[in-house]
């Protein structure tokens, strides 16, 4: 919280609020266009736990880094534990068998960045897609393509529990496989299937909830909103006009290019996250991307 830099300034009269929070919705966080300088406190639902090795924090020794995130009324937020906190989140998330816990994050800092990681600018991980049709290893890579085609038939979002498990749909509710438990309130996300193409050929793309959100530049929440307030029973179009939107957009894709088990491969690709800033874009085409080997 404080490091060599931190000012510590005397008050004499102050007035403390017999509310101990400065509680801030999620979706107050997105107004911010720069680093906040003072402290503040969020509540929402956990949804999911990552836990990374020792890293180097400010002066501190090196800590252990968490990566949890949040959801409420529509929005997702990602935030940055640093400490002993992965047993804690993950026992609050198995002791929750029903919904999501309920998490309140008190004194944090809000750091504004663009939503490109440091994997968009590492071109020891560039690829094509000949690349990723033809190659067994699994790894992250990142493929520069254009959007051809949507390719949903009304399967755009799907119901997954805080694990992010896709579930299954019993008579009485949800059941997720991978927890081996019954999911009271399951989670929407986003599942956009494209037809990408490069100079190497094309393929299938699943672009999951982060990755679809940035790309489209909407929530699900208000997609489905204006999607069904638009929309009546008796016509239901596959998917939601505006993907149309994307259909030829140039994108920077990073691809998770893993099998499962023994299973071959079958030519289609799950993204992690993508990019249409046109500097980052640039910076791929100018590499040698057909001569990058693994």
């Amino acid at each position: 919280m404080f490091d060599i830099n931190t000012e510590v300034k005397e008050v004499t009269d102050i007035n403390f609020s017999r509310i101990p929070y400065t509680l801030y919705k999620l979706e107050d966080l997105f107004v911010f266009r720069e680093d906040s300088s003072y402290l503040i406190d969020v509540i929402g639902f956990l949804i999911s736990v990552q836990e990374y090795p020792r890293i180097q924090h400010g002066y501190a020794d090196r800590m252990k880094l968490v990566v949890i995130q949040l959801y409420a009324n529509g929005f997702y937020v990602l935030f940055y534990l640093y400490g002993e906190f992965f047993n804690r989140m993950t026992s609050a998330l198995m002791n929750s068998p029903n919904q999501a816990p309920i998490v309140l994050l008190e004194s944090f800092k809000v750091r504004v960045s663009r939503d490109i990681d440091d994997d968009f600018v590492n071109f020891s991980n560039a690829a094509n897609i000949l690349h990723l049709m033809e190659k067994d290893e699994d790894g992250i890579y990142n493929i520069v393509g254009t959007i051809k085609s949507i390719h949903n038939h009304y399967d755009w979002w799907y119901y997954c529990c805080p694990s992010e498990a896709i579930l299954e749909l019993l008579n009485n509710g949800f059941r997720c496989s991978a927890c081996e438990r019954d999911i009271k309130n399951a989670i929407k996300m986003f599942k956009v299937t494209v037809d990408v193409e490069d100079y190497s050929g094309h393929s299938i793309f699943i672009l999951y909830d982060r990755a679809a959100t940035l790309l489209l530049k909407r929530k699900l929440h208000d997609v489905i909103q204006l999607f069904e307030a638009n929309y009546l029973v008796v016509y239901v179009p596959s998917y939601p006009p505006c993907f149309d939107d994307i259909i030829g957009k140039e994108v920077v894709l990073k691809v998770d290019r893993k099998r499962v088990g023994y299973t071959p491969y079958i030519g289609t690709f799950k993204v992690i996250n993508c990019c249409d800033d046109v500097g980052v874009i640039s910076k791929f085409k100018i590499e040698e991307v057909s001569n990058v080997s693994f």
